[in-house]
């Protein structure tokens, strides 16, 4: 009796280690607005398809912004439902100038517009997509009173949407001005740190004991679309920290 207990009680405690290894999470990396940075609402538009791909859904894109946005310090964001009765009640199909995403932020109460958009879009394994993220401010300045980057940040992002989508083009950087701050990005999973970089976004997100295991997030388009958000979102969060530290520095 004791052996089998024995037996037993060794059974249980390898059955308890292994599965602590197979489901051990990470910790995700968490992002937040520049420090003493006053909060804020930002809200999410349809996203702008430019790849030429009919299988990129404007809503669903937008949804993936969403989310992660939610998970940003500082930011509560609202989502792409509501931007879509604005744009009904303003008669208007899309963001085409600066006046368009200040009207869309005053009926909303929001102190900016989030447009995404997505100009490469291939979801097979392994997946590449290029996108970008163009924030309008509703009083012309994310950050109070850091000036925002100059147009050629935006040079080469005008193209019309393709025939298949009901979004209009995007502001012209000449349009656009200094008030609207922008965030582009290609990520081809073949490149070692593009695969890095998804999966640390991964790990904590994603049950690392699934079958699919640590390529889960190259396997199904809405992780990986959702980590590309991330990045974005991310490198536009140090972009304005950068900028904060460079105006208080003048």
């Amino acid at each position: 009796m004791r052996q089998w207990k024995l037996v037993l009680s060794l059974l249980a405690a390898g059955l308890m280690t292994g599965g602590c290894q197979q489901n051990r999470y990470g910790i995700e990396r968490s992002i937040a607005l520049p420090p003493a940075t006053p909060a804020q609402v930002w809200a999410v538009a349809p996203a702008v398809n430019l790849s030429g791909e009919a299988g990129v859904d404007p809503l669903l894109q937008a949804d993936l912004l969403f989310k992660n946005l939610q998970a940003v310090g500082g930011i509560t964001a609202l989502p792409v439902n509501r931007v879509a009765e604005a744009y009904l009640l303003l008669g208007i199909n899309g963001i085409t100038s600066p006046a368009d995403a200040a009207a869309v932020c005053e009926l909303l109460g929001a102190d900016a517009l989030v447009v995404p958009s997505v100009t490469l879009y291939n979801p097979y394994d392994p997946p590449t997509m290029a996108a970008a993220i163009q924030v309008f401010p509703a009083r012309g300045s994310l950050l109070r009173p850091v000036s925002l980057p100059d147009a050629d940040a935006v040079r080469g992002l005008t193209r019309t949407a393709s025939a298949n989508t009901a979004e209009v083009a995007l502001p012209s950087p000449s349009a656009a001005g200094r008030q609207m701050i922008q965030q582009v990005g290609v990520f081809d999973a073949r490149d070692g740190s593009v695969r890095r970089a998804a999966q640390q976004y991964a790990s904590g997100r994603f049950d690392p004991s699934g079958p699919s295991g640590d390529r889960y997030v190259f396997l199904v388009a809405d992780r990986y679309s959702s980590f590309v958000y991330h990045a974005l979102l991310s490198g536009l969060m140090d972009e304005l920290t950068r900028r904060q530290v460079a105006v208080a520095v003048r």
